[in-house]
């Protein structure tokens, strides 16, 4: 027999890929989260839209806030657009992202 699912899907039916896919939104010099919560031991990918134009923006996820250890750092985008970072598996754990750029634009990564 097939598993059973234990959640039901919200919207579409999740991608084949198994991936989680988190979106984030940058628009007047602030990220639209505070948190990003990413699976623990899987990849993933953010689709980071850039909304402020002519402004470059990213995310860079380090283990604290010092930046001293980068995890991942995501291509720098000029506003109007958008792409997909494709993240590899963290272990469990809270890390910090900021942008490159802008340092005050920063929150909290949640991997569980």
């Amino acid at each position: 027999g097939s598993p059973t699912m234990t959640m039901a899907p919200t919207g579409s039916a999740p991608p084949p890929s198994g991936d989680v896919t988190t979106e984030v939104t940058a628009r007047g010099v602030r990220f639209d989260t505070a948190e990003i919560v990413l699976p623990a031991g899987q990849p993933s990918t953010i689709h980071f839209v850039n909304d402020d134009a002519g402004i470059q923006h990213n995310i860079v996820i380090a283990t604290d806030e010092s930046m001293s250890q980068t995890l991942f750092s995501g291509d720098l985008v000029t506003g109007v657009a958008d792409v997909t970072y494709e993240i590899p598996p963290p272990e469990a754990g809270t890390y910090y992202f900021q942008c490159a750029i802008h340092p005050n634009m920063n929150g909290v990564v949640t991997v569980r």
